[in-house]
């Protein structure tokens, strides 16, 4: 089986110290789009492939250097993760537990659970797929604070069985929750079949017309899927929902992406709303939160240069297509309550 391998160095000083920041005092956006953190892990690689259909964790080790430049090398622990592409991917997504004593005493969060979404397989598509879910990430973000942080890396896989490397790119996702903390709540691990009248109504609309926007129709509030929901503390509060996985979206385009038969989609860009029905009164905070922020979700697509000229402009033709429905009035009737 073919060898997997990295060494790499990354900014994770930075991302880990945003993991325990309360919403309160939380910056409204993540680091430079075009900045990248550096970080190198190494492992024996077999032996992670031939665990992919389990959760058993392999020992690593993950280094990075720190913002005096001084190497920082953990032992940590790595597992497969996922469903579709941790079967389907060459390289599967992968879950890293770090040491919690080491990233106490450097000042870090006390979450050590981070996700890395890897890049699938060794080739410029797919290496753009994952630049584009990484901005799927950062467009949501723009609209709301009820959203996991990412962060690209640049990472060398090293493997410590046979010496090999391979620098590619990946992306981290914040601990599940880091998020509950910022938002004082809980992550709330079984909640199928939550009714609709338990969540935020706001968070709601805007995660359902975000999902719209995108082209994305892989994801349910019924069946829990593709989201993290999240209690509140205060039993007075309304559930809250934060997704992720979108490389089934019509703005990611990736080619193994399959239309939606069940909802007679053609194409995977043909948008379908599968979201909540509310009246044109209780749409029109969210309708002119979508308007208020096209330009500044534009410009975040025209800011990410890890991904090429054409790329951009497509994506940003995807997000006119969206636009348009809003703004010539085709769009509303398909989110209000159908008679």
């Amino acid at each position: 089986m073919r060898t997997y391998i990295g060494v790499f160095a990354i900014w994770i000083t930075f991302f880990l110290s945003l993991i325990s920041i309360p919403v309160s005092a939380a910056s409204t956006s993540l680091p430079p789009q075009t900045e990248l953190w550096y970080v190198t892990l190494e492992m024996d690689i077999q032996t992670l492939l031939d665990q992919r259909k389990t959760n058993t964790y392999v020992p690593a080790q993950f280094s990075f250097k720190d913002p005096d430049g001084q190497l920082v090398t953990w032992d940590i622990k790595v597992r497969a993760r996922g469903r579709y592409r941790r079967m389907r991917c060459e390289f599967p997504p992968l879950k890293l537990k770090f040491p919690k004593q080491e990233m106490k005493a450097a000042g870090f969060g006390r979450h050590n659970d981070v996700k890395l979404v890897t890049h699938c397989e060794d080739n410029k598509e797919a290496r753009e797929n994952l630049f584009r879910e990484y901005l799927t990430y950062q467009l949501y973000a723009r609209l709301t604070n009820v959203s996991l942080r990412t962060q690209m890396i640049r990472i060398t896989y090293r493997d410590s069985a046979t010496g090999e490397e391979m620098v590619t790119y990946g992306m981290f996702i914040e601990d599940t929750d880091a998020l509950a903390e910022r938002l004082e709540a809980k992550d709330c691990e079984n909640c199928y079949g939550v009714e609709h009248d338990d969540f935020d109504a706001s968070n709601m609309r805007i995660h359902d017309l975000f999902q719209y926007m995108i082209g994305n129709t892989d994801w349910s509030r019924e069946k829990y899927h593709n989201m993290k929901i999240f209690s509140p503390v205060k039993a007075d509060g309304r559930k809250l929902m934060a997704p992720y996985d979108f490389d089934f979206s019509g703005l990611v385009n990736a080619a193994y992406a399959k239309p939606n038969v069940d909802l007679n989609q053609t194409a995977i860009r043909d948008r379908i709303y599968i979201g909540g029905r509310w009246t044109e009164t209780e749409w029109t905070a969210c309708l002119q939160l979508f308007r208020d922020k096209r330009e500044e979700l534009i410009d975040t697509v025209d800011a990410f240069k890890l991904i090429g000229g054409r790329a951009r402009r497509d994506i940003r033709e995807f997000l006119t297509e969206f636009y348009e429905e809003l703004e010539t009035g085709t769009l509303l009737p398909k989110l209000l309550p159908e008679n």
